[in-house]
C-alpha cells in the first residue's frame, strides 16, 4: 500500500500588459489516491510458476473553487475505484535466465490539469469537468538474465515487442 495526497492551491489574475491584474480565479485541488496490491508466485512445474495478483484503488478529486460569482460555484467532489487483476507465467531456462509473460490492467485517474480548465476573456472562470480514469490492457513478454560480477550483480531484460 502507498497512499498519496496532494494539496494544490492556485490562483489566477488579469494579464495586464505583463503585470497581475485583478483576481480571476482562486481554487484548491486535494488529490488523493489510496492504491493496494497483493501479488503470489505458485509453482507448477520446477522451473515453470505462475503469478496472480490484483491492485485496488481508491484515488478522490476534491476541486474547491473560492472565487464564488453567483450560480459558477465550481467546486466537485469526485471519487473513483479501480480493480487491476494480473496473471502472468515465469519459465526458468536456467539459473541465471527467465522468460515471462504477464496480462495486467491498468487504471490511471484524471489528473486536475485534465479535470479543470481556466476559460480565457473578462468572464472567465476554473471550469471543472468530470472525467473518468483511464484503464488499459496490457501483455509484457520478457526475457531476463543475471550476471554475477566482481562489483556486484547485473540484470539484462529484453522486452520482445509485438
Amino acid at each position: 500500500m502507498s497512499p498519496q495526497l496532494e494539496d494544490e492551491h492556485t490562483q489566477n489574475y488579469e494579464n495586464n500588459f505583463g503585470h497581475p491584474g485583478a483576481t480571476t480565479a482562486r481554487n484548491e485541488g486535494i488529490s488523493v489516491n489510496v492504491p493496494a496490491y497483493l501479488e503470489d508466485q505458485f509453482y507448477v512445474a520446477q522451473q515453470l510458476s505462475i503469478l496472480a495478483g490484483a491492485q485496488l484503488i481508491f484515488a478522490q478529486r476534491d476541486f474547491r473553487d473560492y472565487f464564488l460569482r453567483g450560480a459558477e460555484n465550481q467546486s466537485h467532489l469526485q471519487d473513483l475505484y479501480g480493480f487491476n487483476p494480473k496473471l502472468g507465467a515465469i519459465y526458468e531456462i536456467n539459473h541465471d535466465t527467465q522468460a515471462f509473460v504477464n496480462f495486467s490492467r491498468s487504471f490511471q485517474a484524471p489528473s486536475f490539469e485534465s479535470l479543470v480548465e481556466f476559460t480565457e476573456g473578462p468572464d472567465s472562470i476554473a471550469a471543472y469537468t468530470p472525467l473518468q480514469a483511464q484503464h488499459a490492457w496490457t501483455i509484457d513478454r520478457h526475457t531476463r538474465r543475471i550476471f554475477a560480477t566482481s562489483v556486484g550483480v547485473i540484470a539484462l531484460s529484453l522486452m520482445v515487442p509485438k
